[in-house]
């Protein structure tokens, strides 16, 4: 059992004792239900030593925020937490890439704001005011839930494209590909955490 013809990888995932180490993170509740919260190589470490879980953070934003396709947490190495956001946008048919108008679901949802954006240039070229309040209002509500301050997001951005394969952004199965996000966007990253 293990990593044929690999005994290093082998050695990390399976100990002395038989265990299997999966890598993923989680916790019992009081009734014995297992929750995976995350993954080991997923954990953020601030430059204070703090370490932060992003999923349920970004979970929590993503529920408050229907018209967000992907939420990112990022902050490294950092002194604080920010995020990349992405709007719900319209993929293309043929290539699989995100074009730059924004889901049904998104603009019902901005309509019920009072927002009647239809892009995704729209809404970050003309800095929509509704927008980018709700999402203020939804950080600061998610803010109040952070168990301490290193949990909470300081500052954020609209990126002008959504994820997709095509981009690399996201694997096979739809899930971030975070190493990817990091480096394509580092720069951006970076303005985020300039004080």
């Amino acid at each position: 059992m293990g990593y044929l013809g690999d005994p290093v990888r082998t050695s990390r995932a399976i100990d002395n004792q038989g265990w299997l180490h999966t890598g993923d993170i989680g916790h019992l509740d009081e009734n014995g239900f297992l929750y995976v919260t995350g993954r080991t190589c997923e954990v953020i470490m601030l430059r204070g030593g703090e370490s932060v879980l992003p999923l349920p953070i970004e979970s929590r934003i993503l529920a408050a925020l229907p018209f967000l396709s992907h939420v990112v947490v990022v902050g490294d190495g950092k002194p604080y937490l920010s995020c990349l956001m992405t709007l719900s946008c319209v993929m293309d048919r043929v290539t699989g890439g995100p074009t730059d108008q924004l889901s049904p679901l998104a603009r019902r949802w901005m309509e019920s704001l009072g927002s009647y954006s239809t892009t995704v240039s729209g809404v970050i070229a003309g800095r929509d005011k509704t927008v980018f309040t709700a999402i203020t209002d939804s950080l600061h509500r998610a803010n109040t839930v952070a168990p301490t301050n290193d949990h909470k997001i300081q500052k954020w951005t609209l990126l002008d494209r959504d994820f997709s394969i095509p981009g690399g952004e996201l694997g096979p199965t739809l899930k971030v590909r975070r190493f990817v996000v990091h480096k394509k966007y580092a720069t951006t990253i970076e303005t985020l955490h300039r004080t």
